[in-house]
């Protein structure tokens, strides 16, 4: 599973969610969210759901994380997302695992 999620965050994630070409934009919309603030034109025009305000645990996890690390916002949401999406994987497969076989279990 580790592979998987290492492969989804780094391979498949850097051409959708991670693209260089709205890293801008990104950085906008966690600032918006962090510092409570709207962005002029909204949310949607660039991509977010108007109602991207109702989650803020983990903005405010990567803030608080870049204020100890001085780490990137952006490589910290990454990181954020692969320890997420490890355990996550994990537990779907050992719940797939009680119904089907371990090879129908990895499938999804």
């Amino acid at each position: 599973m580790g592979i998987v999620t290492i492969v989804e965050v780094n391979f498949v994630g850097d051409t959708t969610i991670y693209s260089l070409k709205v890293a801008n934009i990104r950085e906008e919309l966690h600032e918006s969210i962090v510092h409570n603030h709207p962005l002029s034109g909204g949310c949607v025009e660039r991509g977010a759901n108007d109602a991207m305000n109702i989650r803020v645990v983990i903005p405010y996890l990567v803030e608080f994380l870049h204020d100890e690390t001085g780490a990137r916002v952006l490589q910290i949401y990454k990181a954020v997302d692969l320890v997420c999406i490890w355990p996550a994987l994990i537990i779907s497969f050992a719940y797939l695992r009680e119904q089907f076989t371990a090879w129908e279990s990895a499938l999804p």
